[in-house]
Formats: C-alpha cells, structure tokens, sequence
C-alpha cells in the first residue's frame, strides 16, 4: 500500500552526505565511500538477491533512470510475464522500505512485518482506519487460505486465481492508486479522509499488493492485527463481503 523523483534523489544526496563525513583525513585513508555503499550499508535487504535498488551497473540511478522506471511503474508494474516485480518498491514510497519491504518482501517475516507496520500505522493515524477498512473490505479477515507460512509462488497463484485475464494484477501501474505515490488521499477514495468504502476502492490495491508481491504480506498483516483488534471490528466489520 507505497515518493517522488525527488525524494529518491535527496535519499542519496543523503548517502553522499555522509560517505562525506567518512572521509576524515588519516595517513591511510581509504577511498571515500560511494553513493551505493553507503545507501547498500543502511539497507542492505535493498541491495540483494530478491530486491536490488541499483541499476545494472551496481550504481545508484541517475536522475533520468528513476524518472525513466517511474513513468514505466505509472502505467504497469509488473515487468516480467506471471512475476511480481519486487524491485518497484525502491520507487514507492520509502516509509515502507523499513516496514513489510523489509520484514516480508526480502526477510519473508510475515507476522514480524505485520506487527511492525501495524504499529507505524497507528502512530500515524488515521492511516490505521485507512487499512483497516481495507483489510475488511476485501476479505482479508476472512482468508484461510494465507497463512504466515505462505510462499511467494503460492501467493502468485491466489492472485491469479483473484485477478485472471484480462485486467488481471499485471496489468496494474501505480496510477490506479495515486496515494501509492504521494501519500496525498483522494476524497473519491476515502470518507472523510479517514476510510474506504466499498470494494471497488480498495480493488486497485489489492492488485498493486500482488503486483508488488506483498499480497500475501497484506493478508497477514490485516489477520494478525485489524482482524482481531475490537475497535476496528466493531467499526468496519460490517463492511466484509459476504461468505460466497
């Protein structure tokens, strides 16, 4: 559920910043550190196997190569036929790359991932009543289908099972969810700036979590925390679909 050009820029002006600081003159001092290395050494989970923020040279990217994959991420995020394209998320909104990116995407931590973003969701409410409403809304409190055990591959087959062609979750870019990019809610999508209403608002994220890879993150988080908390099921429970 996932910042502009600009802030990914400033994020390593930031790393260029302080490979600045590392360069303290010594009789032996080593070569200062590069973007890459410093922004690799605070998350290191961005810059491995399942998730890796650098471009094909092992560089950070240029100004024009974010502006480049984020008007590609705007219209589809999905780059690879049947694969969820994990490596997006170095263009979302970074908040999350601390949260289930890295407790769920890159770790597979599903209930650590959950706790945690459950937590950074209520400190900054009402982005709790945000996706509490999601996770009642689609069901999430319902599935018994996804556990924390659930595997990426297994989740890429629910979510052709939820979404089959055509419009299915691949086709699916940043743009059906403006606030994935900007954090800047839509009064169409919310009520009150507070919650959705309705399915069909919350469809385009469900897509997005699949796109992302995190559908099953999703699930668990809503299950292990919303799910079973009263306030927000006296509140939203009444917004679930009914058992088919």
């Amino acid at each position: 559920m996932v910042v502009r050009a600009a802030a990914w820029s400033m994020l390593w002006w930031q790393a260029l910043l302080l490979a600045g600081t590392m360069a303290v003159p010594l009789v032996h001092q080593a070569p200062p550190a590069s973007f890459s290395q410093v922004f690799c050494s605070e998350y290191p989970w961005l810059c491995g196997d399942k998730i890796d923020c650098r471009n094909s040279a092992g560089e950070a990217p240029s100004t024009e190569e974010v502006m480049q994959e984020k008007l590609r991420l705007w219209h589809q995020v999905v780059e690879t036929p049947g694969q969820p394209n994990e490596r997006s998320w170095c263009f979302a909104n970074p908040i999350y790359w601390d949260l289930v990116v890295k407790e769920c995407v890159a770790k597979g931590d599903l209930k650590t991932s959950a706790q945690v973003q459950f937590r950074y969701s209520v400190l900054n409410h009402p982005l709790d009543e945000l996706d509490a409403s999601y996770c009642f809304l689609w069901g999430h409190c319902q599935n018994e289908e996804v556990t924390s055990r659930t595997t990426r591959e297994e989740a890429i087959e629910m979510c052709n099972q939820i979404f089959p062609e055509p419009n299915s979750w691949q086709s699916v870019g940043f743009s059906a969810a403006p606030t994935n990019i900007s954090m800047v809610v839509s009064p169409r999508h919310v009520d009150s700036y507070t919650h959705f209403n309705t399915s069909d608002q919350v469809e385009s994220f469900v897509k997005l979590a699949c796109a992302q890879g995190n559908y099953h993150c999703d699930v668990v988080y809503c299950k292990e925390t919303y799910c079973q908390t009263e306030y927000y099921r006296q509140k939203y429970q009444h917004l679930s679909p009914k058992p088919r």
